[in-house]
């Protein structure tokens, strides 16, 4: 069993199970109590998909291989294990925190900051952020209408951008996908500062040049856009200068923000860049 035939309806029922698992009120306790559910936006859903993701081995010049970091042109987020980021109470080793419905405003940085034990069997720090975009048209080379960017300073101050992309070994922002995602493979202990930064202004709806492709409309996503993490260049659309219009940002961008870490994860306040500096 393998391929999109498979994985289509296997991804299908692992959502009809995030929605229920938030629903019934499991994630406040790790035990079912109906009192406590909550609806989950679409964002939420999708970030507990790709929050599930484990890397899986590929053939890479006649070589099996793990992905260095998820995403990866050759399997996105990897395979879902749900698992890995629902939370049942003590017998998971982790601790998972939702912020759902969040707004960022033009030019604005949130930040979250987030306790994790210093000795624990869990080591991984992951954060994903999601947000539903509006739909660009048709075609267009960039279909990115809020643009926003996730970023983790780790104890030791070092900075993570989401989807972890380089240009030419520079760590850079993702500015082609609504889904980023920072893991932390081996975190220490002490405080992880999550950041959601909103994009600057625009004083016009931005132009973009359509990409055209020779295969119909209904195979190529809007995943497939020139600077996206998900696919290896030879496999991009080519591009035909045609311009589009893309429709205005609007000034507050809702988003969700999913967080799972070594316990106790607890929520504290971020210390001022003042003290942050002492401390370092």
């Amino acid at each position: 069993m393998s391929g999109t035939s498979m994985a289509t309806p296997t991804c299908a029922g692992a959502s009809a199970l995030v929605r229920q698992y938030f629903r019934e009120g499991f994630l406040a306790s790790g035990a079912r109590n109906v009192s406590a559910g909550i609806a989950p936006s679409a964002s939420l859903v999708k970030a507990i998909m790709v929050h599930a993701g484990q890397p899986m081995w590929f053939q890479e010049s006649s070589v099996w291989t793990l992905p260095p970091s998820l995403p990866h042109f050759s399997q996105g987020f990897g395979r879902v294990d749900l698992n890995s980021v629902l939370y049942f109470g003590a017998q998971t080793p982790f601790k998972l925190r939702v912020l759902d419905r969040e707004v960022v405003q033009d030019q604005q940085t949130r930040h979250y900051c987030f306790l994790a034990a210093s000795q624990s069997s869990y080591t991984r720090f992951r954060a994903s952020l999601v947000w539903t975009d509006p739909p660009a048209p048709a075609w267009s080379q960039r279909t990115l209408i809020h643009d926003l960017n996730l970023m983790v300073q780790d104890p030791s101050r070092r900075l993570y951008f989401g989807n972890n992309l380089t240009d030419g070994g520079n760590a850079i922002k993702d500015s082609a996908n609504n889904c980023e995602q920072v893991t932390i493979a081996n975190a220490t202990g002490g405080i992880y500062r999550v950041m959601v930064e909103g994009p600057a202004p625009t004083a016009a709806p931005p132009t973009a040049r359509a990409s055209w492709a020779s295969a119909p409309a209904s195979s190529v996503t809007r995943e497939t856009t020139a600077a996206s993490p998900l696919l290896p260049s030879s496999a991009r659309p080519s591009a035909s200068r045609s311009p589009t219009t893309l429709p205005a940002p609007t000034p507050a961008r809702r988003f969700l923000l999913l967080l799972s870490a070594r316990p106790p994860s607890s929520s504290s306040s971020c210390p001022t860049r003042a003290s942050a500096a002492r401390a370092s």
